[in-house]
């Protein structure tokens, strides 16, 4: 592509100093705040930052007095499905929590009926437009979960359809989540979960590795869902075929999915709302991040995860999305963030330092995303606006111009 500059920057973010913390107690100057700044890049490749004139580079680019920093990384999303839920949000209104509208025919299991479905080019295509989507609120690197075929031919299916989707964009990172709930039937739910465990450690990861469907592995390990027993025996198996584990952990019910998902060396525990004493001290001091998922306990009314605890522990946080047909059809990654600072009490350094370096670590991808650094991936957020903090300040309204 050849070298650009992108010149009259009125504030850059590049957050080395977060980058330098791993992103762990974040403050407002780890940011790494530059103003009067410039970019030079090559081949989407970060070469120099610097303040005042720019160098003369084969394309030179006016960014007008804008304010930018690294993209945001959605390290948490359920964007391949089919079907809508919207009904659901209604009989939500009306009182029935998401357990007992799972129970009455809903939640997951509606997503799966729609999904199964569904062809390849269907899903591959819904992708895309979420891609999109985020894309608009200055998401660029972005996870996409399987977990709505709850069998081998629509796991499979899914799975393809991410790879599709990876092939017109790039930044697409798959995880393979089979073990998202018990695949639907009318026999003992016990059994048939079992059954699917096999069905999952002896046809699917297989199946998944020989094709090289997915970086990650993740559970929903949650009471009515899979025990702590059944997580690790497939986290395990995941990662002799070179899943690195993931875990959905203490969302509805404390199950110490959190000290689980350090144990086994997982790249993140997400949501958390039920996180113990013992699990946050295990994230503290651990490189398992924690990843919250604030959008999910608005859209729920539930309890919001002790971010404040968990940084003062030493843990790394991201904050995600969670974008799925059901508990959370916010694609607002701005307002997610918003969200935290709002309702978890963190501080506005600390969300968008965990939905930018926390996103890219909780991905293993920290080392090319998450900062704005010489050799760290030309992938940045460009905003009409002051300063950083009228993002959060009018949040609600997005200011992106671009994401470059």
């Amino acid at each position: 592509m050849g070298a650009i500059s992108y010149y009259n920057i009125k504030q850059l973010l590049t957050l080395e100093g977060v980058k330098a913390k791993d992103g762990r107690k974040i403050l407002r100057d780890d940011l790494g705040i530059v103003e009067n700044a410039y970019i030079v890049t090559n081949d989407d490749v970060v070469k120099e930052i610097g303040t005042g004139k720019h160098p003369e580079s084969e394309k030179n680019i006016d960014l007008q007095g804008a304010v930018v920093l690294p993209c945001f990384v959605d390290s948490h999303t359920h964007i391949t499905y089919a079907g809508s839920r919207a009904n659901e949000f209604e009989m939500r209104s009306e009182g029935k929590t998401y357990l007992e509208v799972a129970a009455a025919g809903g939640g997951i299991i509606s997503t799966v009926n729609a999904t199964r479905e569904s062809s390849i080019e269907e899903l591959c295509k819904t992708t895309l437009q979420n891609v999109k989507r985020l894309k608009n609120f200055g998401v660029g690197v972005i996870e996409a979960k399987s977990g709505y075929g709850l069998d081998v031919e629509t796991e499979l299916r899914q799975l393809e359809a991410i790879s599709l989707a990876k092939k017109e964009y790039p930044y697409i990172v798959p995880t393979f989540m089979g073990a998202h709930d018990t695949p639907p039937g009318n026999d003992n739910k016990d059994s048939r979960r079992k059954a699917y465990i096999d069905t999952i450690i002896n046809k699917l990861l297989p199946d998944i590795k020989d094709k090289n469907f997915a970086v990650f592995c993740d559970v929903f390990l949650d009471d009515g869902y899979y025990t702590r027993e059944e997580a690790t025996i497939i986290l395990k198996e995941a990662k002799k075929r070179g899943m690195t584990p993931k875990l959905h952990a203490d969302e509805f019910t404390n199950q110490e999915g959190a000290a689980l998902a350090v144990e086994l060396n997982a790249a993140s525990a997400d949501h958390l709302l039920h996180v113990s004493k013992k699990g946050i001290e295990a994230l503290g001091s651990s490189n398992t991040v924690a990843t919250l998922l604030p959008g999910t306990s608005f859209n729920l009314g539930l309890p919001y995860a002790p971010a404040k605890k968990l940084i003062d522990a030493g843990a790394c946080i991201a904050i995600g999305s969670d974008f799925n047909p059901g508990s959370n059809a916010c694609i607002n990654f701005q307002l997610i963030l918003a969200i935290a600072v709002t309702q978890c009490k963190i501080s506005v350094a600390q969300a968008i330092a965990a939905g930018c370096y926390g996103g890219a670590k909780a991905l293993k991808l920290e080392k090319e995303f998450g900062h704005l650094s010489k050799g760290s991936k030309a992938l940045f957020q460009v905003y009409s606006t002051n300063s950083y903090q009228d993002i959060f300040y009018n949040y609600g309204e997005n200011q992106l111009i671009k994401l470059m």
